[in-house]
């Protein structure tokens, strides 16, 4: 491999170039380092995912300038004109601003324009907070039809405002909708009263319950039927309804507005036929004539559809439960009896045996415990067995301690807990009748200051005054013995702050707390709180400076004149002092002592003795550089030449040596120590020219496709090991962890899934 600086540079990068890299990877095991080609974009993309490109470029539209900016630009925005947009100048504001008059009005009247530069008050109002719109003048339609406020196309309100009359032909549908009063001949009516017309007169508000008749129903009993009579007050409208009973249906009269319906035989019918929807369980003979019912009998069986006795059911669960477990007894895991381990010679067991550990001990040498369970998995013969026959289900409860749960003992005395024949467990109560020993009864249902009495029950105690109080670190005003003032001590050597713990060396967060006053209350907050507050504050800072000088602390509360300032206009920046960075240095121009921001090439020079900076050329300051080998002569690369590295023939030793006859050339050779260069040698490191040897590896590619299911595949030659193959689906490496070779047979842990045809690619070195 070439040394990287010799390759030469590249200045037009493309995202499918490849660069070199090491990928780590799991063989056997053992993790390798495997060389990897990465191209431009994928190592991007990476990067990206990252988040470690952020914005690669800006695209600005008008009214900005700029174009699309990938690294440097400058963005601007023009002035606006007739044809361009852009921002509005001082002056063009002052023209703008002077063409609008003076603007009065009322409040919630919609504008109007009161002179062709002047606005006022229209009579349209919108009230505020409300949902209507009022006008204090009437709405009239142009006469011409176009500004009509009906329908588009019609004339419907300007033809309602000129007749004075509403019709539906001159709304927008066939019904009016009224969402107020409806006034007729100026009166708006009564409860009840209907709209009469007047025939070619207007129409009028009407009361018409005195105009036509009223009708009464009752009933009345007409041998097996009922009259219904509708009489009418006049006498002369009157009719009657019949109810006529019909088969099965009687028909009573209880009162004048009372009628019962009722039905008799209404259970009674024959069947007809007899049919089963399932013929596997029942089936019908002679199902219209005189049908009988027989029961279809089965077995005990997963697809059986018949019936089955008991008996049948019994003998089923019996076989079920054949081999399942079956409990034996105890075992005494000290003693070993039952004998089940080799501690004697066990007795037979068969699959499902299951015994209870009654005595701690060793069972084949585990330890069991009291209530552990023995299930036997493998019959066993006499005299026979190990552990690995046996299922031990270890409940792991000993005695409990104050750390492990286990098996504990409840005291009964006085002072334990009550245990009743069923086997519940209650505490006992402090009482009249238990006064050595219980909890304290429930006192939810008292109030004001009681106390327990010795004889179980709750008291109202003696009130005892306190003899005195002292005041600790932060209070001040104790001891009291009677009466006095305790305040906090905000003064003194252990005040209310200082008393509490030194903080001094702790860093400080944004969650931690500090203590304030609201209105004389003390309440807390943290310092985030306090950074906004400080943060949107309007501070005080004492001090005077110089127009147009950049201010700097002059204290820590004060400020004052610092050695940089800018002209008036913003644009030059003047450092008095000498300027020092300790960071980057970032200027996007340097104009000199004549006002120039110089010319590509040039750099800043002072005049003599330390005259005026300005732009100039670089001065000439390069002669030449030596260039040197192993052996030879040599060189001397002077300005504007250039230095050749040529290649060389084998030589006997010089290695790279420079020739007096070729100037400014550095020649390579290899160093011969012996052999020939031909086509059929190769350079070994020793300096030799040599024949390969026997057995040069082969590299061979085998491909396949993966269908989701198949996990052997099947290669052309035999690698010696995984690690003489590399395994790629769809492009991807594999880890050697992932499949098994033997011989030629290639076998995946897991199917590789469906592939695109030879998506598989096999490549091994035999």
């Amino acid at each position: 491999m070439a040394i990287i600086y010799s390759y030469p540079s590249e200045t037009n990068p493309q995202p499918t170039d490849l660069l070199i890299g090491i990928s780590t990877v799991v063989t056997n095991g053992v993790k390798e380092n495997v060389t990897r080609n990465y191209s431009l974009q994928t190592i991007t993309d990476y990067i990206k995912t990252l988040g470690g490109v952020g914005v690669e470029s800006i695209t600005f539209t008008s009214p900005l300038t700029g174009g699309t900016i990938t690294q440097n630009g400058t963005v601007g925005i023009p002035a606006a004109n007739n044809t361009t947009n852009g921002y509005l100048t001082s002056t063009d504001w002052t023209i703008f601003n002077s063409k609008l008059g003076g603007a009065t009005g009322v409040q919630d009247a919609i504008t109007m324009w009161t002179s062709a530069s002047s606005i006022g008050s229209s009579a349209i109002s919108q009230p505020t907070g409300g949902t209507t719109i009022t006008s204090g003048k009437t709405f009239v339609p142009n006469v011409d039809a176009t500004y009509d406020l009906g329908i588009t196309g019609t004339t419907r309100w300007r033809n309602l405002f000129l007749s004075g009359t509403a019709t539906a032909a001159n709304v927008t549908t066939t019904n009016i909708t009224l969402t107020g009063t409806l006034s007729a001949n100026g009166n708006t009516g009564t409860a009840g009263f209907v709209l009469q017309s007047q025939g070619a007169g207007a129409a009028q508000w009407a009361n018409i319950s005195s105009s036509y008749d009223k009708y009464d129903l009752n009933a009345t009993a007409n041998g097996a039927d009922v009259d219904m009579n509708l009489t009418s007050t006049s006498g002369t409208d009157n009719s009657v309804v019949k109810l006529t009973a019909g088969t099965n249906i009687t028909l009573t009269r209880n009162t004048g507005t009372q009628v019962t319906i009722d039905s008799t035989d209404q259970y009674q019918g024959t069947v007809t036929t007899v049919s089963s929807t399932n013929a596997n369980i029942l089936t019908v003979a002679n199902p219209t004539s005189t049908p009988a019912l027989t029961p279809v009998m089965g077995s005990v069986a997963l697809a059986n559809t018949g019936l089955v006795t008991g008996g049948d059911v019994n003998t089923a669960i019996q076989a079920a439960l054949t081999g399942l477990v079956e409990f034996k007894g105890g075992y005494d895991a000290t003693t070993n009896i039952p004998v089940l381990d080799s501690r004697g010679a066990q007795i037979a067991a068969a699959v499902g045996d299951y015994y209870v550990v009654t005595a701690a001990g060793t069972f084949y040498t585990e330890t069991v415990e009291i209530g552990d369970s023995l299930i036997c998995q493998t019959a066993t013969s006499s005299g026979t067995g190990s552990l690995s026959d046996w299922v031990t289900v270890q409940s792991n409860i000993g005695i409990a301690t104050t750390s492990t749960p286990g098996v504990a003992s409840f005291p009964t005395g006085n002072d334990g807990l009550a245990i009743t024949a069923g086997g519940a467990v209650t505490a006992k109560v402090f009482s009249v009748s238990n006064l050595t020993g219980g909890y304290v009864p429930d006192a939810s249902s008292l109030s004001g200051d009681e106390f327990l009495s010795r004889d179980g029950t709750f008291k109202t105690g003696p009130v005892t005054n306190v003899s005195s109080i002292a005041t600790g670190n932060g209070l001040l005003g104790g001891p009291i013995t009677s009466t006095g003032t305790i305040s906090p001590d905000y003064t003194s050597a252990n005040n209310i702050i200082l008393s509490a713990a030194d903080g001094t060396s702790d860093t400080l967060a944004d969650a931690d707390d500090i203590l304030f006053s609201v209105g004389n209350n003390v309440r807390y907050g943290n310092l985030s709180q306090l950074k906004t507050y400080i943060g949107a504050g309007a501070g005080t800072i004492t001090g005077s400076g110089t127009t147009n000088t950049m201010p700097v602390f002059s204290s820590s509360t004060a400020v004052g004149d610092s050695i940089i300032a800018q002209n008036a206009g913003a644009t030059i920046a003047t450092v008095s002092g000498a300027l020092t960075t300790t960071g980057t240095l970032s200027i996007p121009s340097i104009t000199d002592s004549t006002a120039s921001t110089g010319t590509a090439g040039q750099v800043l020079t002072a005049g003599a003795a330390g005259g005026a900076v300005t732009w100039g050329a670089a001065a000439a300051s390069y002669t030449s550089w030596t260039l040197a080998g192993d052996t030879g002569t040599p060189q001397a690369i002077t300005d504007g030449n250039t230095a050749t590295i040529a290649g060389g023939t084998e030589a006997s030793g010089a290695g790279i040596a420079t020739v007096a006859t070729a100037t400014d050339t550095l020649t390579t050779s290899l160093v011969n120590t012996g052999g020939t260069a031909s086509a059929t040698t190769f350079y070994r490191g020793d300096g030799q020219w040599a024949t390969p040897p026997a057995g040069t590896p082969t590299r061979t590619v085998d491909i396949d496709t993966g269908d989701g299911t198949t996990v052997a595949f099947t290669l052309s030659v035999s690698p010696a090991s995984t690690a003489y193959i590399d395994i790629y689906i769809a492009g991807v490496y594999q880890q050697k962890s992932s499949y098994s070779l033997a011989g030629a047979i290639v076998t995946f842990s897991t199917a590789p899934p469906t592939t695109i045809t030879n998506g598989i690619e096999f490549v091994s070195l035999t």
